[in-house]
């Protein structure tokens, strides 16, 4: 089957990770095409071919408008000229492409976090109307959503997300520099977290029990392996806990799991997740794993 899998980019993400994932599997059996609206900035691997729609995101709504009409119209052109079968679309249900209806092809839509369906439960049922079925990606996703739209019963499925557990194994075993290792040195229990700086992963609770956590054992410090626009906040907490010198920052990294696999736990601290690779991933390093009861 000659596939499309359509997001607005592979830059940085769960969603972003997932979609470059199952598009390496779908491409083991099948004819896969690999869509982006910016294809510019790829930090994930994929499967198949690429195509580069060219649209990179614009800030002004004018500039937004004409976008989409652009990307409606080079997307309809891609799937034409490579005469595709099936669209597994990981855009955006705000994306205004989500409610297009292709009538000669299986279209599958999909949610992937919880806040994202549960505040956009009327524009998930519209887009549904439209495409063929809907890939959840935890069970949760799908109860919590058939209760609201039983109609839609028989179009919405479960997948689990996909996880290279032989891959992220081997990425473990490379060597990283020598500050991480003193920190982990001077802080024996070391309590890792992964993901993008914002509201939703909730690190700033996380750096607030690490706080608690150390007047019982100073032992304990805190590796945060990504990057975002609470940085800032983060950095002042920390001198606001009197955490300086027990929290080390590692940026963004193409590889987390070599940073992971030298922690003594994992801890996933979020508000809302759909499905979270990373604590799966962290689970495939035998990492013991604290994690918020985040529904999904």
């Amino acid at each position: 089957m000659r596939i499309g899998v359509l997001k607005e980019s592979l830059f940085l993400g769960g969603t972003e990770r997932s979609a470059s994932n199952i598009s390496k599997v779908l491409a083991a059996e099948h004819e896969v095409f690999t869509i982006l609206y910016d294809g510019s900035n790829i930090q994930y691997p994929y499967g198949g071919t690429l195509v580069d729609l060219g649209c990179p995101a614009r800030k002004s709504l004018p500039g937004k408008v004409i976008n989409n009409l652009i990307r409606l119209k080079r997307y309809k052109d891609c799937i034409k000229k490579y005469r595709l079968e099936l669209l597994y679309e990981f855009i955006s249900i705000s994306n205004p492409l989500c409610a297009v209806r292709h009538s000669k092809q299986i279209r599958i839509i999909s949610a992937r976090d919880f806040s994202a369906l549960s505040s956009r439960l009327k524009r998930f049922h519209k887009c549904l109307s439209t495409a063929d079925a809907m890939i959840c990606n935890s069970l949760y996703l799908k109860k919590y959503y058939l209760a609201k739209n039983p109609c839609d019963e028989g179009k919405v499925f479960t997948v689990y997300n996909v996880i290279d557990t032989k891959g992220i194994l081997a990425q473990s075993t490379e060597s990283t520099e020598p500050e991480f290792a003193e920190f982990c040195t001077s802080h024996p229990k070391t309590v890792v977290a992964v993901g993008r700086f914002c509201k939703e992963k909730g690190f700033e609770y996380l750096l607030q029990s690490i706080a608690k956590a150390r007047i019982i054992d100073t032992n304990i410090g805190l590796v945060l392996i990504g990057a975002g626009t609470y940085y800032n906040g983060y950095t002042d907490l920390i001198k606001e806990l009197n955490l300086s010198g027990h929290v080390y920052f590692t940026g963004y990294q193409k590889n987390p799991y070599k940073y992971m696999s030298r922690c003594s736990c994992f801890v996933l601290s979020s508000l809302s997740e759909g499905f979270p690779n990373v604590l799966a991933e962290a689970m495939s390093l035998r990492l013991p794993v604290i994690a918020t009861n985040c529904l999904t």
